[in-house]
């Protein structure tokens, strides 16, 4: 799919949101280079685009970018079970891509918001891997960082189809350490999260994810409940 970047009005929305100018990010892109020149344990980036993502995620605060930039790769390390064995080819990660679906909207919001849903694709049929799905969310957000832009992120998920089952891979340290990559090691601008056809059971997953949610997410979080759906 490809995605629908800014441009034009929009992108000069953007940018001015975040006190940037063409001059401005190609200055703070330079300093970036240099920058990691100076950090061993870090790869060399040349690339503008990669380096722009991290800048606008981190709302162009040259300290906050260095530190996720940091987080973002010093991590992977520590979490094998994310950052390994990606190959969309490989037999797990098929069976990931036939369990579930992450699809990013190839437009933008009015307010320049890239919406991104997430689902079970046949729950009767899935070989739901907590850990594997988790992969592929981290896969997705690779893959964006080298190719988006935007002002931030409405992450919808659809519950429909979720079980107890799905709910009991949800382990605590594989939560946190999952909330720790995803808040911490990515440039992410969350501006919504939905969670659409909850189930029965929606207390127990709020009661696993907020208490590891930073305090803004957690208020960003809002839900409507399967049986509080219209007919």
């Amino acid at each position: 799919m490809t995605l629908v970047l800014p441009a034009g009005d929009m992108l000069k929305k953007i940018q001015s949101d975040l006190n940037l100018t063409e001059g401005r990010e190609q200055e703070d892109l330079s300093k970036l280079k240099e920058w990691l020149v100076l950090q061993p344990h870090l790869p060399k980036i040349d690339d503008d685009r990669l380096l722009a993502g991290f800048l606008y995620g981190s709302k162009n605060s040259m300290e906050r970018c260095k530190k996720v930039i940091d987080l973002h790769y010093t991590v992977r390390g520590a979490a094998p079970e994310f950052f390994k064995n990606r190959d969309p080819k490989n037999a797990d990660m098929q069976s990931c891509l036939e369990s579930v679906y992450i699809v990013p909207m190839p437009k933008l919001t009015a307010e320049g918001a890239r919406v991104t849903i997430h689902g079970l694709q046949d729950p009767a049929k899935s070989q739901f891997n907590a850990s594997e799905c988790m992969k592929l969310v981290f896969l997705t957000g690779d893959i964006r960082l080298r190719e988006d832009i935007c002002s931030g992120d409405v992450l919808i998920y659809d519950l429909s189809g979720s079980s107890l089952s799905h709910l009991a891979q949800l382990t605590l340290p594989l939560v946190r350490k999952f909330m720790i990559c995803g808040q911490s090691a990515y440039p992410v601008r969350l501006r919504e999260v939905h969670l659409v056809n909850a189930p029965s059971f929606l207390d127990k997953i709020l009661a696993l994810f907020k208490p590891l949610m930073k305090d803004k997410l957690a208020d960003r979080v809002c839900y409507l409940q399967l049986f509080l759906m219209p007919v």
